[in-house]
């Protein structure tokens, strides 16, 4: 979270559950979150943010 606090960014993307998490849980909610409900391969709790848009792909 320091090299966040420390870069003067305009948008964030977060790619993954766990990374997606963490960054909700720390206050910082990134513009695009990129998740599949997998960790590691296991089923997780989907992530809780307000959203706009949500673009659900098949595999």
């Amino acid at each position: 979270m320091e090299i966040i606090g420390e870069e003067n960014f305009t948008e964030l993307v977060s790619v993954g559950d766990d990374v997606s998490k963490n960054l909700v849980e720390r206050g910082v909610v990134p513009r695009v979150l990129i998740v599949d409900g997998r960790i590691m391969r296991g089923p997780v709790t989907p992530i809780c943010v307000k959203e706009d848009h949500v673009l659900r792909v098949g595999q």
